[in-house]
């Protein structure tokens, strides 16, 4: 009997045999379908931290600018009713 599985060709084996390598099969699939999703779902967590991390340094850097303007400009200048326009 002859049977092909993946790449590799399965010559003389019992039919348990080739069984047991279709189950071997699907098994590498299901892993490496499982291991794929786990990069997927890490990359994506990582990008999230640095998106997170770029816009935190982003607020600060806004924060200070503010509060530099402020320290800057004259009491009752407007300054604020400005910023929020």
């Amino acid at each position: 009997m002859e049977v092909v599985v993946g790449w590799a060709k399965i010559v003389n084996y019992t039919l348990s045999q080739i069984k047991w390598f279709r189950m071997k099969k699907v098994s590498n699939y299901k892993q490496w379908l499982t291991d794929l999703k786990s990069r997927i779902r890490q990359s994506q967590i990582k990008a999230a931290v640095k998106v997170n991390t770029e816009l935190l340094r982003l607020y600060w850097d806004l924060g200070q600018d503010i509060v530099a303007r402020q320290m800057e400009t004259a009491w009752g200048s407007g300054f604020f009713e400005e910023l929020r326009r």
